[in-house]
């Protein structure tokens, strides 16, 4: 298992930069990381939506529209 808890993932969320790559995930690898950015900007409990789709960028803060 890659993270322990959900403390432990929004602790990975919150020191991510406001707005973030997969690049900028670096506790997972490879693929893992897109699938990381595009979870964080779909769950409802990570105030993230994703801005771009190639490259895969992903920002805090941004209301959906």
């Amino acid at each position: 298992m890659v993270f322990d808890s959900s403390d432990d993932l929004r602790t990975t969320f919150d020191a991510l930069p406001d707005r973030f790559a997969a690049s900028d995930v670096g506790r997972v690898s490879g693929s893992r990381r897109h699938l990381l950015v595009r979870f964080f900007a779909e769950a409802p409990e990570f105030d993230c939506v994703l801005v771009s789709e190639n490259p895969l960028c992903a920002e805090k803060g941004v209301p959906e529209e």
